[in-house]
């Protein structure tokens, strides 16, 4: 309720301006219901006035009651109190709002640690195959069934890793799941196979299939056998070789008349003797530019032979 001020009490401020409109006073009247019943011009008391309103410029100079201003200062304090408690409350909450993520953050932090862990420990998601390759086949064989794995064996030749793994399956960091199998390829020395008696193609098929990169034919003449046929072989069969070693076949020819015609007896006896052909010297008169020299050799050079060539040499007149 508003305060009951004597009119006469109220002291205008400096720079006050007079009432208007907004303030509208109140008096008592000897209506029982409106006033004290005391008797005044036209039934109004003026001796005292209550106001109904005044402008907050006049009221900001007026002096509270001391037991107003304790109560209003200890409801001062009330608020802010109280508004402290929320301030505080709010500050207690953000701070356990805090810890509560940075917990949520640690324990993902410290889950994720643990699983990679374990996984780099192999203590789950099977485990991995390691790299073998090079390492003698009894290591290799330890390491791998050592990792719970079975093995399985092949062999392949190879110039430098004789004994030791020349290829694996699966490739190394694969993991596997205990008794899966790893494949190991093992280098085995290259191992001449037994051509002698194929014929030439056969015997070089044979040899590329052993590794053999640098193949040498040769020709041999023989009278007494079939021709293309292996001879022989150097390195001989069962012997070690290297793949880029020279392999040498030695292939069977039935001798091939050399060229004679227009030579003297010497030079074509010595030609025919080379060429493993025993030959006979027949003698016939011609003109004296043909003297002393092979007029004509059966069979005609460049003929395979069969037996003994006879060779006609044309004497000359004496």
């Amino acid at each position: 309720m508003s305060e009951l001020i004597p009119i006469d009490d109220i002291e205008p401020q400096a720079g006050a301006v007079h009432p208007d409109e907004g303030m509208v006073p109140q008096v008592l009247s000897d209506d029982p219901d409106l006033g004290d019943g005391s008797s005044s011009h036209e039934g109004f008391n003026v001796a005292s006035w209550r106001l109904h309103t005044l402008r907050e410029d006049q009221l900001l100079g007026m002096a509270e009651p001391e037991g107003n201003d304790r109560r209003s200062r200890k409801a001062r304090r009330a608020r802010e109190a109280s508004r402290d408690a929320r301030t505080e409350r709010n500050r207690t909450e953000r701070k356990r709002r805090r810890i509560r993520v940075a917990a949520v953050i640690v324990t993902a932090l410290v889950v994720i640690t643990s699983v990679a862990v374990t996984y780099v420990l192999e203590l789950w998601g099977g485990r991995t195959v390691p790299n073998v390759e090079g390492l003698p086949q009894g290591r290799a064989v330890e390491l791998i069934e050592g990792k719970g794995f079975s093995v399985s064996l092949d062999t392949m030749p190879s110039d430098l890793l004789e004994g030791r793994v020349v290829s694996f399956s699966p490739d190394a960091g694969t993991r596997l799941d205990e008794g899966e199998v790893v494949s190991l390829v093992i280098g085995v020395s290259r191992i001449m196979p037994e051509v002698v008696g194929l014929a030439e193609e056969e015997a070089v098929s044979a040899l590329e299939d052993a590794g053999a990169t640098n193949v040498r034919v040769q020709t041999v003449v023989t009278l007494d056998e079939e021709e293309g046929l292996v001879r022989e072989v150097h390195p001989a069969a069962g012997s070690v070789f290297m793949s880029t070693e020279e392999i040498t076949l030695y292939v069977s020819q039935l001798p091939r008349v050399p060229e004679v015609d227009g030579l003297t007896e010497k030079e074509a006896l010595k030609a025919l003797e080379q060429a493993n052909l025993p030959a006979k010297v027949v003698r016939e008169r011609g003109t004296v530019d043909q003297r002393l020299k092979v007029i004509r050799c059966e069979p005609a050079s460049g003929a395979r032979v069969e037996g003994t060539p006879e060779v006609t040499v044309f004497e000359g007149d004496a």
